[in-house]
């Protein structure tokens, strides 16, 4: 018998057919798990983003009321931290 080839059967079921998935962890969940790390998300979000708001008012920047991004804030920090420790071997 041909190795490529499967024996005629009747109850044969394709491996790749939704009949025989594999049920995954997420499959499992309860929504108030689901909820719950849901709400973690949204809070580690708002966290971060309340820290970056922080980390612009403790920069020396224009109030022109133009909100900078993400990697600009980290960008101008960057550049203000050099700007102090130059000050500081300088001195």
């Amino acid at each position: 018998m041909d190795q490529n080839r499967r024996p005629a059967e009747t109850n044969y079921i394709d491996p790749y057919s939704p009949m025989c998935l594999v049920p995954l962890p997420g499959h499992w969940c309860d929504y108030n798990n689901v909820r719950r790390r849901n709400q973690r998300e949204r809070d580690r979000v708002r966290y971060v983003n309340e820290s970056y708001e922080t980390l612009r008012q403790r920069l020396p920047l224009d109030n022109n009321n133009r909100r900078i991004s993400k990697v600009q804030t980290l960008r101008y920090a960057i550049e203000y931290i050099r700007r102090l420790q130059k000050i500081l071997t300088d001195m």
